[in-house]
């Protein structure tokens, strides 16, 4: 079995994640941001007040993170990157990040970003999550259309 680990993510595997992304998860970040992947990851994680990296088998596979969008509510921009290397393991990549979300809204209200609506795994993966995802509008620099989603914290 592979070796799996969440750690603080590292700067330098940015560049292998930005230069291993999934074809869908390229997509999306060009059609809203531009070409300048490895530049919109290194924002994503300067900016993020959490972030973790997924690594197997010591190798850099996934980043994600919460960018906080209000100082006074407990509420952001989550972001998830994905490289092919997931796909040799994606079951328990899976169910590890889906950990890693449940411990996440117990200190966060809301949880959001946009997914291209032609990135049908990750719209499942989402909805698999416990994400709420609506129909898709045209966003971005490419007015390509998208998914508004959000994870909201269960209150018991």
């Amino acid at each position: 079995m592979a070796n799996i680990v969440f750690i603080k993510p590292i700067h330098g595997d940015l560049r292998y994640i930005a230069e291993n992304l999934k074809q869908s998860t390229r997509k999306e970040i060009v059609g809203l941001t531009g070409p300048n992947i490895l530049a919109e990851l290194e924002h994503c994680l300067q900016t993020s007040e959490v972030a973790v990296e997924c690594r197997i088998d010591n190798v850099p596979v996934a980043a994600f993170g919460i960018i906080r969008t209000n100082p006074f509510v407990p509420e952001g921009v989550v972001w998830f990157v994905t490289t092919e290397d997931t796909q040799k393991n994606k079951i328990y990549t899976a169910k590890q990040s889906k950990k890693v979300m449940q411990s996440w809204l117990h200190d966060w209200e809301r949880l959001y970003n946009w997914v291209n609506e032609d990135n049908k795994q990750t719209i499942k993966w989402l909805k698999w999550m416990g994400a709420t995802v609506y129909p898709p509008e045209p966003r971005g620099i490419a007015t390509m259309k998208y998914c508004y989603f959000e994870f909201r914290k269960q209150v018991k």
